[in-house]
């Protein structure tokens, strides 16, 4: 598949979309590279928001284990060349990274959003979340807060 790896921009909101569906969006090379490409647009700082989702009925089902039988030196070399560089790109954004899917999507330490809609309990549109070591965000997506 030619875009493995599709994004779309509503204002400071940047959606990234892996496009794999056939595979549940497994990561291969080609979608480590296109991810890499979409993060480092992301740095913009007219994003304020990043959210991540997969095309078709996953999420992501996390490598594409056909793709390491083909690879030179170990999997830790090969993990250091793919995975990452982009979960380092995810942390260093300072800005909120959201996840978008049901199951919850576990890559790159994301946590699934709270729909703004749907009021919890103290009555506000959502209660900041955990996400990727501590870093605390919620929807509205205030870059530089943090509760915790």
């Amino acid at each position: 598949m030619a875009d493995e790896v599709l994004t779309a921009r509503d204002g400071a909101v940047l959606t990234i979309t892996f496009n794999r569906p056939e595979v549940y969006n497994a990561f291969n090379r080609e979608l480590h590279a296109a991810l890499n490409a979409a993060l480092t647009d992301a740095a913009d700082p007219a994003v304020r928001c990043v959210v991540i989702t997969g095309a078709g009925k996953g999420f992501c089902a996390g490598q594409d284990l056909k793709e390491f039988g083909a690879v030179s030196g170990t999997v830790g070399d090969a993990l250091e060349q793919t995975y990452h560089p982009n979960v380092r790109l995810v942390r260093s954004l300072g800005k909120p990274a959201r996840g978008s899917r049901s199951p919850a999507p576990a890559t790159y330490g994301l946590r699934p959003s709270r729909r703004p809609s749907s009021p919890d309990s103290s009555g506000s549109a959502s209660s900041p979340t955990r996400v990727a070591r501590g870093s605390s965000i919620a929807c509205s997506g205030s870059p530089g807060r943090s509760s915790g």
